[in-house]
């Protein structure tokens, strides 16, 4: 029968089959093995890829999916069960047009996952009040350490002074007060709305064994292990006043990991990131984002503003972005490595009004016309050089008439002594 079958079906459509029979088969031999969702092997050309296409696994594995979930007793698998099903959420935001069709709530009878799955789908899809109400009902109804966290997650974008958040992470606190992870929230929010004596004061509440917690995790991808060996290098820099950090052979040693065989593989992957995903996506995508809407808010705070120099552009897209929304307004991408102008420039070296250059910045501040009203942009470099390489090159921006961003100026004093820099 199979070779009958065979013989009347073109080869096209027998490998679509097979494949279709394939990803059945990988999505229910997944759940088998623990696995949440299903890893899929493509094959183009003489290359295998794996990846997982989240709206594409066939809708009646939604019940083999659901009934798994249903038989987790343990808390911390089903909350990792959830966690691994919303990071493939993160990749496929389309997933939208499955997650809201009447008939997957139907297939999916834990509530709890569904929620999950719901109120993630939304937020990736920046339907961040509707995406709140989702997670606001998880919370109520399964109030786990994790579910907190996408709750208060989704309200830190829902306005400007963060004030849900504040509450939705004081409910954790209360609910969970020993979670250390709760108390760095709130801290963080506290930053991130410039009130810095209270993070501080919200980071010392934490204590020392909540800390050992927190370092459990990697930061940017380096181990505690060797965070402690970057704290311990910007000491000895603060101490010495030292301008130029070390090399290191990766990133996750302490030192400066930036050379042209890193950025063969890391550039690329920032530009994906950049290019294809939303600031609801993951960290990257958000700093991409983040960029544009920095410079974009000076841009239309001042008008006066000429030339926007953005030091350690790295993968220039959100440059890109500005050039064209801002054509009178020249934009240079500076980055020391030769071959990160080499990328910028093959992805978006054809716009008039946006230049990179391979130097220093230290280099191109005293290049700039009295005539210019020149913006310096240092969103993420600033925080990966030494103190005192900063406070340098502030001086040489004050000395050339080069502005730093208004938020930094009205809410950041760098001093020396009796010397404002």
């Amino acid at each position: 029968m199979k070779q009958f079958l065979k013989g009347l079906l073109s080869e096209v459509t027998t490998e679509k089959l097979a494949r279709f029979k394939n990803l059945q088969k990988e999505s229910f031999d997944s759940l088998v093995t623990s696995r949440a969702l299903p890893a899929h092997l493509v094959n183009i050309g003489r290359d295998a890829f794996h990846g997982v296409y989240l709206k594409q696994i066939p809708i009646n594995t939604w019940k083999h999916i659901n009934k798994r979930f249903g038989q987790l007793t343990d808390e911390d698998a089903r909350e990792q069960f959830v966690g691994t099903v919303v990071a493939q959420i993160a990749n496929c935001p389309e997933f939208i047009s499955v997650i809201d069709h009447v008939y997957l709530k139907h297939l999916i009878t834990e509530e709890e996952l569904y929620l999950a799955l719901l109120g993630s789908t939304l937020y990736m899809n920046g339907r961040i009040q509707e995406a709140h109400v989702a997670f606001r009902q998880l919370v109520d109804k399964h109030p786990r350490d994790t579910y907190y966290l996408y709750l208060y997650r989704s309200a830190i974008q829902l306005d400007d002074n963060e004030a849900t958040a504040f509450i939705n992470i004081q409910e954790a606190i209360n609910s969970r007060p020993g979670n250390p992870y709760f108390r760095l929230c709130l801290a963080s929010s506290c930053f991130r709305t410039f009130q810095t004596k209270k993070a501080n004061e919200e980071l010392s509440r934490i204590g020392e064994r909540g800390l050992e917690r927190i370092r459990k995790f990697p930061i940017a991808g380096m181990p505690y292990e060797k965070l402690k060996d970057s704290d311990a290098e910007l000491k000895r820099a603060i101490e010495h006043r030292l301008l130029e950090r070390p090399k290191s052979s990766s990133t996750t040693e302490a030192g400066d990991p930036y050379n042209d065989d890193f950025n063969d593989v890391y550039w690329p992957q920032l530009f994906h990131q950049f290019v294809t995903g939303t600031r609801f996506q993951n960290a990257w995508s958000f700093l991409s984002s983040a960029i544009g809407e920095c410079i974009d808010h000076a841009l239309k705070s001042d008008r006066s503003i000429r030339k926007v120099i953005d030091f350690g552009a790295y993968c220039a897209y959100p440059l890109f972005q500005l050039s064209q929304e801002y054509p009178d307004v020249d934009f240079a991408g500076v980055d020391r490595d030769k071959s990160t102008k080499r990328f910028n420039e093959l992805a978006f070296g054809h716009v008039a009004n946006l230049t990179f250059h391979a130097k220093h910045v230290q280099e191109l501040l005293p290049l700039n016309r009295a005539e210019d009203n020149t913006l310096l942009f240092h969103s993420r470099t600033g925080t990966l050089i030494y103190p005192e390489k900063l406070k340098e090159i502030y001086r040489d921006c004050a000395k050339f008439g080069i502005s730093l961003h208004r938020t930094l100026r009205e809410f950041c004093s760098v001093t020396d002594g009796d010397e404002v820099l």
